[in-house]
């Protein structure tokens, strides 16, 4: 401790002196002086010797000597041992180093919050407390044990962190300490959305991107992203799950395809209800986990071959004929359409199958119908001779033995013509009063001076809208109303120019007001892709558009896209 006697005269002076004073402990004697004649000539005396003269001969009236301590300014700083960057909920802890002032005791501290962005608030400024007992700032903590707690939301740029000591003694001034900035991040987020969005079936052969976005953390680097991959049917497929990497290696998830730089590829098996699963963590102070879902289904839809078998009948007269036989082959989207059917186990010889037509459904599936011209030799007169086939079609095959599809063939010992119609099912739709059904009737005969069959059908002959008289082929196209619904005959009669007459009845069924979950069935379809053939021609037969029942929108137009 600093001690010195000083001949200060007055209290000004003495307030002047200790304002620029060293930190120290000062005594001031205050004294008046009175020169009388006993006292003598005290000139270039020292200030302690001229104080024990005016004593010992009591010439100056001196008082007691005033002591005063010097204590320095107060002082802050602030510090902390914890992470400045963390996930909202994560705590730091900074604490305040306080000196100077009169005091300890008297030093009172407080804690100024600052939003490092304006825009984001207004600053945050706590009630003066002792040292003692806010000596401690508590982040995303609780008050006590000499600690003010507070709570902070993240804002963008963070905040800016000082403390403000203040005593109450004469010339303490108050003292703010250094500035820290921290850091409050959003938790971690995740969300995964194919690409492009809202995908949720697809097909096994097709490959699907899922792309991962994520938010909040500490930092981009610190992310890890992990997935795992659980399918709906256990005994077909297992579950599994990958390893943490980091962001840049896993942000894109492709399934089923090829290996794509900075994507992680996977393979899954044929299910209806993969759930897929990215999970987000963060080695961050206070960040928690993030995961989102969402469910797959990894679909294989097999080709459908429909196909018939071909009753014919050969008048005396012919020796062997052209049949062309028709197939529809209905593809789902997770097959080609592209390909060629194949014909094998036919033991006549034809050519083919050559696509004759090919449209679209609503729901994806394609419709092709194809055609092989046979020719079909006669057997001995009244006898039937049976041969059948296989289609097969991408893996798919129709046909095994006498199961079909097979040639009935029988030659006629009667040289009168042969009629061929095949049975039909027609659908009238709740949202329509009627329908147009096209049939269509082949003439087999001897004279080469056919003429128009009779087609006859709820109870008026219909005249044909197309016809090729050579090859003995002729359409109709009947208005088929709701009072029809159930089973009608139609009656074909043909009169050749000899004068011969056959005729032949064939069950009509009309549907209508009844559902069906038969995809083969192309009612109420609103657009229809037709594919015209290498002679720029193309049909639509009726039992391709109205095949089955089915209930439509009352407001569907149709759209014919050539």
């Amino acid at each position: 401790m600093k001690s010195s006697l000083q001949s200060l005269s007055n209290l000004a002076a003495i307030e002047d002196f200790l304002s620029e004073a060293d930190p120290g402990e000062y005594c001031v004697y205050i004294f008046a002086y009175t020169e009388t004649p006993q006292c003598g000539n005290f000139a270039g005396f020292t200030l302690e010797e001229l104080i024990d003269a005016c004593l010992d001969g009591q010439c100056y009236d001196v008082s007691d000597p005033l002591c005063i301590t010097v204590f320095p300014d107060p002082q802050v700083s602030i510090s902390t041992q914890d992470a400045t960057t963390v996930c909202d909920g994560g705590q730091i802890k900074f604490t305040a180093a306080a000196s100077g002032g009169l005091s300890d005791d008297c030093l009172l501290i407080s804690w100024q919050i600052d939003p490092a962005n304006p825009q984001n608030g207004a600053p945050q400024l706590t009630q003066p407390a002792p040292l003692s007992e806010a000596g401690m700032l508590l982040i995303n903590g609780a008050s006590g044990n000499g600690a003010v707690g507070v709570n902070l939301p993240p804002i963008e740029g963070g905040y800016v962190i000082t403390a403000v000591v203040t005593c109450d003694g004469a010339g303490c001034t108050t003292a703010t300490s250094n500035p820290v900035n921290i850091v409050i991040a959003p938790d971690p987020q995740i969300d995964i959305e194919t690409v492009p969005a809202d995908i949720r079936e697809v097909c096994y052969n097709e490959p699907l991107k899922i792309q991962a976005t994520t938010s909040g953390g500490t930092s981009d680097d610190c992310l890890m992203i992990s997935w795992s991959f659980v399918p709906s049917d256990a005994m077909a497929n297992a579950a599994f799950a990958t390893a943490p990497m980091t962001l840049d290696e896993a942000a894109m998830l492709i399934i089923n395809g090829e290996e794509t730089a900075g994507a992680l590829n996977v393979t899954l098996g044929i299910d209806p209800g993969w759930t897929i699963e990215a999970t987000l963590t963060c080695d961050g102070v206070g960040c928690d986990e993030a995961s989102d879902e969402l469910t797959i289904a990894i679909i294989e839809t097999n080709n459908l071959i429909i196909a018939t078998n071909a009753e014919v009948i050969i008048p005396a007269c012919l020796n062997e004929l052209v049949y062309n036989y028709r197939f529809t082959v209905v593809n789902g989207r997770c097959n080609d359409p592209n390909l060629t059917p194949v014909i094998t186990n036919l033991g006549y010889a034809f050519t083919g199958p050559v696509k004759i037509d090919s449209y679209v459904s609503d729901d994806q599936f394609t419709y092709s119908t194809y055609e092989i011209a046979v020719t079909v030799p006669a057997p001995a007169i009244g006898t039937t001779v049976r041969d059948c086939f296989t289609i097969t079609y991408e893996g798919e095959s129709l046909g095994d033995g006498d199961s079909g599809p097979c040639f009935d063939v029988t030659k006629s010992g009667d040289p009168k013509p042969q009629i061929v119609m095949n049975p039909q099912t027609i659908t009238i739709p709740d949202c329509q009063a009627s329908v147009d059904a096209v049939f269509g009737v082949t003439i087999l005969s001897c004279d080469e001076t056919a003429s128009t069959p009779t087609f006859n059908f709820l109870g008026a002959n219909h005249t044909p809208g197309f016809s090729q008289a050579g090859d003995g082929y002729f359409r109709y196209t009947v208005n088929i109303p709701i009072s029809a619904i159930g089973t009608n005959v139609a009656t074909v009669s043909y009169t050749d120019g000899e004068g011969r007459s056959t005729q032949i009845n064939f069950l009509i069924k009309v549907l209508g007001n009844e559902q069906t979950t038969d995809y083969s069935n192309l009612s109420c379809t609103g657009q229809v892709n037709i594919k015209l053939n290498d002679d720029c021609e193309a049909y639509l037969s009726a039992t391709q558009l109205l095949n089955g029942a089915v209930v439509c929108d009352d407001l569907l137009m149709y759209t014919w896209c050539m």
